[in-house]
């Protein structure tokens, strides 16, 4: 008796297939093509832009030459093929522009004798 309840037997797949599934599927539905539409940019939060008015000059230079290495190198195999990244460099270097415009122009005096 064990002997008959361990042995194991083949799957049966022959069923009528044609029930199952049903033989007359009809007509396929018709083909629909998606245009696909590009996504507008996102723009640096403000957020952003307050975390790099608390950095200084020469350390968001820096981050500026890191993060344009990362475009060059990862930006293709990223998911949005690195425009996060370029956004975030623009931004860090409209930071800095508007920092070079901001500052009076240093006047260099010699001293009289």
């Amino acid at each position: 008796m064990g002997e008959e309840k361990s042995k194991k037997r083949p799957l049966d797949l022959d069923s009528n297939w044609d029930v199952i599934m049903g033989r007359d599927d009809g007509e396929p539905p018709p083909l629909v093509i998606v245009k696909n539409t590009p996504q507008p940019q996102p723009q640096p939060t403000p957020s952003q832009r307050e975390d790099f008015a608390s950095i200084s000059d020469k350390k968001l230079e820096e981050q500026i030459e890191r993060n344009k290495i990362h475009v060059m190198k990862l930006g293709p195999t990223l998911p949005d093929k690195g425009e996060k990244l370029q956004l975030t460099i623009k931004a860090m270097e409209e930071e800095l522009d508007q920092r070079k415009h901001r500052r009076p122009a240093q006047m260099v005096c010699f001293p009289l004798f």
